[in-house]
C-alpha cells in the first residue's frame, strides 16, 4: 500500500498535489467558468443547478452543479470516464473502482455560505468509498478550505456529528489548483464561507469498487 492510500485509512484524509496541471487543468477551468456563467450569467436554471436565495436581496447563490458529467462538458465527460482520478482511486482502494457520483462545488466570491459539518455516506463500512475533490483553484481559509476530523471515518455510523465536531481534533486541509483531496465519505468534514473576491472551485467524484451494490446516499 502507498504512502497516501495509508493515510487515507489511518486519518480519512490525504492530499495528492498537483495531479492535474497544464492544458489538462486549463480545460476543465475554462469549462468550470462556462457552466458557472450560464446560471449567473444567462440566468440558465434546472434541477442540477443548486442554489439559495441571498437573505435580503433573493439573490441567487450557486453553490453546487450535480450530476456534472451530464452538463455537455466533454473534458469533464472524459474526466469521470476514465483517466487520472480513476488511477488514484483504484490506487487508494485497492481495488478497480467505478465513479459514481460527479459534481462541482462552487464558492461564489464574497456569497458562499458555510457547509456544516457533516458526513458524505455512513450506509457504507471505513474505507470503501471515496470521495476525490479536484481543485481548479487555490483553497485556503479565506475562501472555505475543506476542515475535518481525523480518523472520524472509524467513528460508528450513528455518531453524533456535532459532539465529534466539538471535541476535535479540526485540522485545515488547503489545497492549491491541480491537486486532488481524497476522503473517506465517512470522514467528518465542513468548509467555511467565502470572504474573498475569488473563485473557489472542485470537482468531486465519488468512487466505489466496481462490484460493490451502493447505496443511495
Amino acid at each position: 500500500m502507498n504512502a497516501l492510500a495509508e493515510q487515507v485509512r489511518t486519518y480519512g484524509l490525504a492530499t495528492a498535489p498537483q495531479l492535474l496541471q497544464g492544458p489538462a487543468l486549463s480545460q476543465l477551468q475554462s469549462e468550470a467558468e462556462r457552466l458557472v456563467s450560464q446560471f449567473t450569467g444567462h440566468g440558465y436554471r434546472s434541477d442540477d443547478y443548486w442554489f439559495f436565495e441571498q437573505p435580503g436581496t433573493r439573490e441567487p447563490i450557486l453553490y453546487r452543479i450535480h450530476n456534472l458529467e451530464q452538463q455537455g462538458s466533454a473534458p469533464i465527460n472524459a474526466l469521470f470516464a476514465d483517466g487520472p482520478l480513476h488511477e488514484l482511486a483504484t490506487d487508494v482502494l485497492g481495488c478497480e473502482a467505478r465513479p459514481t457520483v460527479c459534481a462541482m462545488i462552487v464558492k461564489m466570491p464574497r456569497h458562499a455560505a458555510r457547509v456544516p459539518w457533516h458526513r458524505d455516506r455512513t450506509s457504507v463500512p471505513p474505507n470503501t468509498v471515496i470521495n476525490l475533490s479536484l481543485f481548479l483553484d487555490d483553497s485556503n481559509s479565506d475562501n472555505g478550505c475543506i476542515e475535518y476530523v481525523p480518523q472520524s471515518h472509524l467513528l460508528p455510523e450513528d455518531a453524533d456529528v456535532t459532539a465529534v465536531h466539538q471535541r476535535g481534533p479540526v485540522e485545515a486541509a488547503p489545497a492549491w489548483a491541480g491537486d486532488v483531496l481524497v476522503h473517506d465519505v465517512r470522514a467528518v468534514h465542513a468548509s467555511r464561507s467565502n470572504s474573498t473576491d475569488a473563485f473557489r472551485r472542485s470537482i468531486v467524484i465519488e468512487f466505489a469498487p466496481i462490484d460493490l451494490d451502493l447505496p443511495h446516499s
